[in-house]
């Protein structure tokens, strides 16, 4: 979670989405990340998602350039369907954005951040982190 420093964490006041890859996170940005939508330090409207079963790459079209094998064996492709991971990535950036800039959306986008989803979207994140050694809401 770079470039944000501690220090940087406490002064982010905005709505906040952040969608992770499952096979692309690690502890110590995730501790991160849970500062900032941890409903204690919530200002505004903070959100984190983490799209099962995809790569680093899943979040980019480089996901659709190759064969599933080449894909897989090339590191851009996680067991996720591509076009699924894609449409839920979409989803939520459309739904969380327009309702934030007050654009009309179709709300059936809003499924990713409910429990309908939940075959393909971890609210939150799958990564176990020591409750001791997360950031305190005092940074």
């Amino acid at each position: 979670m770079y470039p944000l420093e501690k220090p940087m964490l406490s002064t982010i006041t905005q709505p906040l989405l952040i969608i992770n890859s499952e096979h692309f996170q690690w502890a110590a940005n995730v501790a991160a990340m849970t500062y900032l939508v941890n409903p204690t330090n919530q200002i505004e409207d903070r959100k984190m998602l983490t799209l099962r079963e995809t790569v680093h790459q899943s979040q980019s079209d480089f996901t659709f350039l190759t064969s599933k094998f080449i894909g897989k064996l090339a590191g851009l492709q996680g067991d996720a369907d591509p076009y699924v991971a894609m449409d839920n990535n979409n989803d939520a950036l459309i739904a969380f954005i327009s309702k934030h800039l007050g654009i009309d959306y179709d709300s059936n986008l809003d499924k990713v951040f409910t429990d309908d989803a939940a075959d393909d979207v971890i609210h939150g994140t799958n990564i176990q982190l020591d409750p001791e050694r997360l950031p305190k809401a005092s940074l």
